[in-house]
């Protein structure tokens, strides 16, 4: 059940909240990496004339692709975007330095000299180097405020992906999962899952999931994705920034 008063969203979700969201995309491909077998709900995929030839990102996000990673600690907590055109021969590595100290004497002794395999490369015109560059200076990589809360109804919600961990993975190209309705884990097949997901934007949550499975990709779940309420992130975190559950964990008062 849901938790009422105070600052609190209400119970009852807001049937316009769905219509007054413009932008989202239209789709997201969410895939089952190991071979469990496909189940017998699964339909036969039939891809629309419209979206044959194309991606996934090419048909609905052209230039980046969102991930939502897991909670971090609070010094480590941010939200990264790869961005699609950043050159394959240029990848990046995250550092940790003792002290900010250290991190500010490492970078004034660029540029690097390079060894082994990089030398070597950039002597045959290659192009290798190294470069160290503070969070916030890479152009593929930058904070987002994570200041919307959206309650979501995954409608037709196959069974075999009722437990947290994959409702966690199919929720985490468009939030980072807050909680989900622990009713939804005994519903019947194919039945609605609600959950909370925290985000940057509403406009980032899709208005279908399609699951495909590893072991046999002719076949999928479109799982529609419905809005029923967006709210600001204050009203969802108590003074110690701690999440405050909307729903009655299943055996509590």
């Amino acid at each position: 059940m849901l938790r009422l008063g105070g600052a609190r969203p209400t119970s009852q979700p807001d049937p316009e909240a769905d219509n007054n969201i413009s932008g989202r995309p239209d789709f997201v491909d969410s895939f089952v990496q190991d071979m469990r077998p496909v189940p017998a709900t699964a339909a036969v995929a039939i891809i629309p004339e419209t979206e044959r030839g194309r991606t996934r990102t090419r048909a609905t996000s052209p230039d980046h692709c969102t991930v939502y990673m897991p909670e971090a600690p609070p010094e480590m907590k941010y939200f990264a975007r790869s961005v699609s055109s950043r050159p394959a021969t240029a990848p990046t590595r995250r550092l940790r330095f003792a002290s900010p100290d250290d991190r500010e004497a490492s970078m004034e002794k660029q540029p690097f000299a390079l060894v082994g395999d990089a030398a070597a490369s950039a002597a045959a015109g290659g192009g290798a180097s190294v470069k160290l560059v503070r969070e916030g200076e890479t152009s593929n990589c930058f904070r987002v405020r994570l200041d919307s809360v959206a309650h979501v109804a995954l409608r037709h919600y196959p069974k075999d992906q009722r437990n947290h961990g994959d409702i966690e993975r199919r929720c985490a190209s468009f939030g980072h999962l807050l909680e989900v309705d622990p009713a939804c884990y005994a519903a019947p097949d194919l039945s609605t899952v609600r959950v909370v997901v925290k985000n940057g934007s509403p406009r980032e949550i899709p208005r279908e999931i399609r699951i495909r499975y590893a072991s046999d990709f002719r076949f999928w779940h479109v799982v529609p994705v419905q809005i029923l309420k967006v709210w600001d992130k204050s009203l969802s975190f108590d003074a110690n920034g701690e999440y405050v559950p909307i729903y009655t964990p299943a055996g509590a008062a």
